[in-house]
């Protein structure tokens, strides 16, 4: 079986004390927007999975762990729905190009030995604030990685969010433990829902208390120690729009409140087991078995990214590498055939790009302000399969 060191360069010793968790569509959906307009040669939208896939591996070679999960939405109305049906009423349906790309990525991270939950009924965060829960309860560290703010009602001294640091996917990531949090929002961990609640949440239709922002939604907290207080100590507040709001939006706030609150108790399969990487198996398995699904996914789309590639990889038909090297002399391309230590990027690229379409993203590269653009660059540009690295152009 070949290890994750081998493939993905992951180290081998993965930290048994921990549980790195994915929030599955918030990652996906911040890929595909992050990453406009990529496509295979066919015509087929594949932006989502090369971003989520470039934010995952980072993850996974920054946080090695032995406990891995991606926890996604479930099809279907939730809990939230019965308690208020206008839940999430202003969301566009998710555009075509985005929904084709989910099965690619279960099938890849079905390849991958990586776990996937969504149970119906409720959503992706109810799930991972479960998870965390008993990751905790079992003296395990866990690490969340989302953009969702409600989140942060679960963080506590083992349960920490890792959050992107800014726009598109290759932005750094930061930690939020329960300092994080307050220096971020303004409250601890568990005054969170109460500060939601005042705010509500206009992306899921949320109501909250009108004429409350972020910064009086802060100032009441702080002032009156809870949404309940608030609610009660109108009275008390000098702005009279603020106080308004506050007297005759008590319900709305109170439904927020109910809606915001995420759930802990879903019912799941044995805790940390159910979320321990399966490895790589390319010898065992149906006659479908994990590496000829892997090289489906990967040679179908152009995607031989994904993989540590070397003329020996277990998971990629030496045909494509031998392909590749002929074409090399074949015409105007360079070849470096050694991506194992530095690559572009972070040895996720086999493409033939010609050698100065090559050189002018390796010179873009060294301009930060262009940095972040390159991949499209090269996939905009690409001709054929090439196996690269930075290290040829004089870059690195």
């Amino acid at each position: 079986m070949p290890t994750y060191e081998e493939i993905l360069r992951i180290p081998d010793r993965l930290d048994e004390r921990r549980v790195l968790l994915f929030d599955g569509h918030s990652h996906v959906y911040r890929a595909f927007y992050g990453i406009p307009d990529l496509m295979t040669r066919a015509g087929l939208p594949v932006n989502a999975v090369y971003g989520f896939w470039r934010i995952l591996l980072r993850t996974l070679r920054d946080y090695p762990s032995a406990y891995v999960t991606v926890v996604f939405d479930a099809a279907g109305d939730t809990f939230r729905h019965e308690l208020y049906p206008e839940y999430k009423a202003n969301r566009k349906p998710m555009p075509e190009e985005l929904a084709a790309q989910f099965p690619l990525i279960e099938r890849l991270l079905a390849a991958l030995g990586i776990p996937t939950i969504s149970v119906p009924g409720v959503e992706a965060d109810d799930v991972l604030a479960s998870i965390s829960l008993q990751a905790a309860e079992r003296k395990l560290t866990c690490l969340i990685a989302t953009s969702d703010k409600d989140m942060a009602q679960v963080v506590s001294d083992r349960v920490h969010l890792l959050r992107p640091g800014g726009r598109g996917v290759d932005t750094a990531q930061q930690i939020l433990d329960p300092a994080g949090v307050e220096a971020k929002y303004g409250v601890p961990p568990e005054q969170i829902v109460d500060l939601l609640a005042l705010i509500g949440d206009t992306s899921d239709n949320v109501p909250g208390v009108p004429g409350v922002g972020d910064k009086t939604a802060v100032r009441l907290i702080r002032q009156f120690g809870s949404l309940d207080a608030a609610l009660d100590s109108a009275d008390a507040v000098r702005n009279r729009r603020v106080a308004s709001g506050l007297e005759n939006h008590r319900a709305d706030a109170e439904l927020a409140r109910r809606l915001i609150c995420l759930r802990s108790d879903v019912e799941l399969d044995e805790i940390p087991t159910a979320c321990r990487l399966r490895g790589i198996d390319y010898h065992r398995g149906p006659a479908a078995d994990v590496a000829a699904r892997f090289r489906e996914v990967v040679e179908r789309y152009r995607f031989d990214a994904f993989v540590r590639v070397s003329a020996d990889s277990p998971l990629l038909d030496q045909r494509l590498v031998d392909r590749a090297r002929e074409i090399f002399h074949e015409g105007d391309f360079e070849i470096v055939t050694n991506i194992r230590e530095r690559s572009f990027p972070r040895g996720q690229s086999v493409e033939v790009l010609g050698a100065e379409t090559f050189r002018e993203g390796c010179r873009r590269m060294r301009r930060p302000e262009e940095r972040e653009h390159v991949t499209a660059f090269f996939y905009r540009n690409r001709t054929e399969f090439k196996i690269f690295n930075l290290s040829s152009a004089g870059f690195g």
